[in-house]
């Protein structure tokens, strides 16, 4: 007798031997590895086709009350063509699985390609914000750099008209042309236009050839032609005394020539004011080298320059108190000593202290060697003064006070040297 069958998938032998139920679909036999319909499900949850079920040892099953006999075993040529049905079904599936993979590559693809793209025009988008915001930059500095422009030139035009309302200052103080008498030069002068000449020395040189005299006798006569005036010799001329001309004089002519006194008193504290102004330190910011200018650097590269005129090194650096104190010592005149304002230098283009100070940007250190007899406009041998040291190095605050000194009159506390 045949014992209970088994599962030819999971061994798991059913508890009757009608075990099986057709059903009508189509499946795949996990035994022939052919889809079939109808196939013969087992308890267990496995498939079969009717001939694989029938072949399972144990003799034919009933399958819902009817009886499944073993089917017929195949022949070589049917075995023939089940194998190639199954190649045929396998390389099916293996085309299906090429193409279901060329397909996924595509979109693999074509997602790379859009990401691709996106990151791209991202890319693209931050380069052009970039741009945008470089293009802005440029805008607001150059916006900038032209109201900076704008208020220099205003600045250098409030300059250049103070220089030319000092300048024409100075002009009214002292004679614009090259006068015949000298103040304190004894003289003789027709008073009042008279025909009697008398003795007398000038007090001041007016412009439009006018002159102050004080007479030998006490009286002065204001705003005399140059015409009425000639030099006194020791032999006197033939005239009257000075003794013998007449003491009357009206009381409009002492009032004018009082307040020419008092116009010539205050034209000379107001020039002597502008003098003491134009080297204050506290009304003239110093400035001071570029931010690619480094005076160390200089120093070092320049020591045995430096070394030869000591003067040059401080006045480089802005050592405007301690310049100050070499040139105002008695001995400053000495050639080519540290406290020599003038002092040229042969190793460099006979450089002086002033053009490394307006060089470097040091205005304090300029306006302590001018008042102490420096000679600001002298020419070294490369060309160049303290005024175009300071306008080639683009230290246009240096540029305006010298344009101010030099409308002055160039004051200083101490005469320059003649040569």
């Amino acid at each position: 007798m045949v014992g209970p069958l088994a599962c030819p998938i999971c061994r798991t032998r059913p508890p009757r031997r009608a075990c099986g139920n057709r059903v009508f679909a189509s499946a795949h036999c996990p035994v022939c590895l052919e889809t079939c319909e109808p196939v013969v499900a087992l308890p267990c949850g496995h498939a079969l086709c009717e001939g694989c079920f029938g072949r399972i040892p144990g003799g034919a099953l009933l399958v819902d009350g009817q009886s499944v006999g073993a089917a017929a075993r195949p022949t070589e040529d049917a075995r023939a063509s089940g194998a190639q049905d199954r190649d045929a079904t396998r390389q099916r599936h293996a085309e299906a699985e090429d193409a279901a993979a060329r397909r996924e590559a595509v979109e693999r693809s074509r997602r790379e390609a859009a990401e691709e793209r996106e990151r791209r025009a991202a890319v693209e988008r931050s380069r052009r914000a970039a741009e945008r915001a470089r293009a802005e930059l440029r805008a607001a500095r150059d916006e900038a750099a032209r109201r900076e422009a704008a208020r220099a030139r205003e600045r250098d035009e409030a300059a250049r008209r103070e220089a030319a309302r000092a300048r024409e200052a100075a002009a009214r103080e002292r004679p614009s042309y090259s006068a015949a008498f000298a103040v304190n030069q004894r003289v003789e002068v027709r008073w009042r236009g008279g025909n009697q000449w008398f003795t007398g020395k000038i007090t001041a040189i007016r412009g439009d050839r006018l002159y102050d005299i004080l007479y030998d006798d006490g009286e002065s006569e204001a705003r005399v032609a140059e015409s009425l005036i000639r030099r006194w010799v020791s032999t006197p001329h033939t005239g009257a005394p000075a003794s013998a001309r007449p003491m009357e004089r009206s009381r409009a002519d002492a009032a004018r020539d009082e307040a020419a006194r008092r116009e010539a008193a205050r034209a000379r504290e107001v020039a002597a004011e502008r003098a003491r102004a134009i080297f204050d330190r506290t009304k003239y910011p110093n400035g001071g080298p570029r931010h690619d200018q480094d005076p160390c650097c200089a120093t070092v590269v320049n020591v045995l320059c430096m070394v030869l005129c000591p003067l040059s090194c401080p006045a480089a650096h802005g050592c405007a108190d301690l310049v100050d104190g070499l040139t105002s010592l008695p001995c400053k005149f000495i050639p080519c000593s540290e406290c020599d304002p003038n002092a040229m230098n042969p190793l460099w283009f006979c450089s002086q202290a002033m053009g490394w100070a307006a060089t470097f940007g040091q205005l304090h250190t300029v306006m302590v060697l001018a008042k102490n007899g420096a000679t600001l406009d002298r020419v070294n041998l490369a060309g160049f003064n303290a005024r175009s040291d300071a306008e080639r190095e683009g230290h246009q605050h240096i540029v305006r006070w010298y344009d101010e000194w030099v409308a002055l009159g160039k004051p200083r506390n101490c005469p320059a040297l003649p040569f």
